[in-house]
């Protein structure tokens, strides 16, 4: 029933992740209730073949699934460019490798959206699990976009949602930021 359903874009670096890890973050993304999405998947783990196999086998099964195999790990803002480069989505949502996102998560942030169309930056409250997903640890509840909270702290990651002719504005991530890539991002 929403008026403003816009394409998704999920940008996923992925290098260095246990393969049942991983697919815990793809099913994630498949799960999702809102379903104008895509998955844009730069692998930049040539050594985990069986990964790559079940990428191929999710790329046939869902045309929404965009998969660029690297041959070598660029760092996490170089593979995650590699990502945004296949995007076709009005927005772009951050999911790392060994992520998962509920199933309403998108859905959420487009009924935002829907709420204020001129929005270009959205983020999310997040905790952490442990691998079964039973238990929930460290939870943030984060709070309103505050200028000079982001100045001492990259608290809006993951999940985060960013307009893409904005980050194309702001020429991506930054390669010489790895580690801190997207509180570079914030901060521009």
């Amino acid at each position: 029933s929403m008026a403003f359903r816009p394409l998704i874009s999920v940008i996923t670096p992925a290098y260095g992740v246990a393969d049942d890890v991983a697919r815990q973050m793809v099913q994630s993304i498949l799960a999702q209730i809102y379903p104008n999405w895509e998955l844009c998947i730069a692998h930049a783990d040539p050594l985990r073949v069986e990964d790559r196999e079940h990428l191929r086998q999710m790329m046939a099964a869902d045309p929404r699934i965009k998969v660029q195999f690297l041959d070598r790990n660029h760092g996490i803002a170089e593979n995650s460019n590699f990502a945004m480069s296949m995007a076709t989505g009005e927005f772009m949502a951050f999911v790392d490798y060994d992520d998962a996102i509920e199933p309403d998560a998108l859905f959420r942030m487009v009924a935002r959206l829907n709420k204020d169309p001129d929005l270009d930056f959205l983020y999310s409250d997040k905790d952490q699990i442990l691998s079964d997903r039973d238990e929930r640890l460290l939870p943030l509840l984060k709070p309103d976009w505050s200028p000079d909270s982001v100045l001492s702290a990259a608290y809006p990651v993951h999940l985060h949602l960013i307009r893409t002719s904005l980050m194309l504005e702001l020429g991506g991530l930054r390669s010489e930021t790895d580690g801190a890539q997207d509180w570079d991002l914030f901060l521009r």
